[in-house]
């Protein structure tokens, strides 16, 4: 999971400004299996978490160093 929060401004999420280039986010994130979720509120900020998925042998495997 990657998680971004700021503390800026914010958005409306549904608002026509946004509405093309947040779908088209979310096609990608989808593309790889993934999940992106935004949160956002005007003057609050917002957060984009997004969930990859790991693969089996991600999982079952540690990753080593050198």
């Amino acid at each position: 999971m990657i998680a971004v929060t700021d503390n800026g401004r914010g958005f409306d999420p549904g608002s026509a400004e946004f509405r093309r280039g947040l779908p088209g986010m979310r096609q990608r994130a989808e593309t790889l299996g993934a999940l992106l979720k935004i949160e956002s509120d005007a003057q609050k900020g917002c957060r984009w978490v997004l969930r990859l998925p790991l693969s089996e042998a991600t999982k079952a495997e540690p990753m080593q160093t050198k």
